[in-house]
């Protein structure tokens, strides 16, 4: 099968275009939330010198002042947050320094950010994580990862404050899966959905979390009531539904949580 990679800067301007809202507890949050549902935003802008990631929560009817999360000299692209129950929040984004291209992480707990931690035994090169926190307090992470030959999905987990090493979570092959989101569905079953390059061209693809492992990937039919539901949890945000102090809203995510 002739190998189809594509080039990851490329792949970062496709991802960066669209700004992205995902309801919490899916799909019987949609019946939830409304406009003054709470929600976390976290999004990437240029402070001047660098990209950075910077956080806002909705509550009461209005958007706390944005603090900046990250600090250090590198860029930071991409962010993705979820909560767990205790109300921790658990943020990711890709960060380009002098480690390469990686999955960093932190955490927002008791009001206070923690330091950024980069996820372990990374593939050659990493970008566009997605995370979301069962009602166990386990945290999933997906993302695209490149080990040098082409692009995979990538996952990890995090149990008990260790982190588990970076794996696919498809079989090995030589075609590009990229676009990884990860939900928890109301069954509480762990689901990755990707793009994957199959055949003559690019299908929808799931595979879900075994306990100790993920399954053999599916396709999604359009027609599928799972897939319909992705596009639903996954939609594009308005720009001018923002607030004013999202300069950049190319690289925007919300957060809605149900009620």
């Amino acid at each position: 099968m002739t190998q189809k990679t594509i080039p990851w800067r490329t792949i970062i301007r496709l991802l960066a275009l669209a700004c992205c809202v995902f309801l919490q507890g899916h799909p019987a949050a949609a019946a939830a939330t409304g406009s003054h549902s709470p929600r976390d935003m976290v999004w990437s802008a240029s402070d001047g010198h660098n990209q950075r990631i910077y956080f806002s929560t909705f509550a009461n009817g209005s958007w706390s002042a944005p603090v900046r999360v990250t600090g250090d000299n590198g860029d930071h692209y991409l962010p993705c947050i979820d909560r767990a129950a205790d109300g921790t929040r658990h943020l990711v984004w890709a960060g380009y320094d002098e480690y390469g291209q990686t999955i960093q992480h932190a955490t927002l707990a008791n009001g206070k950010w923690s330091a950024a931690e980069r996820l372990p035994a990374l593939p050659a090169t990493s970008s566009a994580p997605f995370v979301t926190v069962d009602d166990r307090g386990r945290v999933f992470v997906v993302f695209i990862g490149n080990d040098g030959e082409d692009d995979d999905i990538y996952w990890s987990r995090l149990v008990n404050g260790t982190w588990s090493e970076s794996r696919r979570v498809h079989a090995d092959n030589d075609t590009p899966d990229i676009h990884p989101y990860v939900e928890i569905t109301d069954t509480s079953t762990v689901v990755v959905t990707w793009q994957g390059y199959r055949g003559d061209g690019y299908v929808t693809l799931q595979s879900v979390w075994g306990g100790d492992g993920w399954q053999p990937e599916t396709v999604v039919a359009e027609a599928d009531g799972q897939a319909e539901e992705e596009s639903e949890a996954t939609t594009e945000t308005p720009a001018e539904s923002l607030p004013d102090f999202v300069m950049d809203k190319r690289q925007v995510f919300t957060r809605i949580h149900g009620q």
